[in-house]
């Protein structure tokens, strides 16, 4: 038997004791970065990243950490965190999770308004909180 390519999938499930997904997230043509979730903290679920390709920044509490292809960062729970591509590449990486944080991915994702308080429920439901406001959509 051979494993069919991870690219796109998930490995693991809500029943698991962790969750596997793999993340890709195209740069900014203008070379802005590009936060890919809010500043956030997990009360009770610790959570890694690990970078295949491109760079990560990450925020860990007060300290940004440059995560590069071949490394990765472990997120304590209760550590505020959030993660972003700094510049006009693609970054592809590995994120481990509990399925509580697997839950809240899920949830945002079928989430039809993207409003602070929709957004701050489906978090608290699943024992975090969103530090920050979120921004404003772009115009359009």
């Amino acid at each position: 038997m051979i494993a069919p390519p991870f690219q796109d999938r998930v490995l693991g499930s809500p029943d698991a004791d962790f969750v596997v997904m793999e993340v890709h997230a195209k740069g900014e043509p203008s070379g802005l970065p590009h936060r890919l979730v809010p500043l956030h903290v997990h009360h009770d679920d610790d959570e890694a990243i690990y970078v295949l390709e491109g760079l990560l920044l990450v925020r860990l509490g007060d300290g940004d950490v440059e995560t590069r292809a071949g490394s990765g960062v472990f997120i304590p729970h209760g550590t505020p965190h959030t993660y972003w591509n700094p510049g006009a590449g693609p970054v592809r990486f590995l994120s481990v999770m509990t399925p509580r944080i697997f839950l809240l991915i899920q949830e945002l994702n079928i989430l039809q308004q993207h409003t602070q308080e929709a957004v701050a429920k489906i978090y608290e439901k699943c024992e975090s909180a969103v530090l920050e406001p979120l921004p404003n959509p772009p115009a359009g």
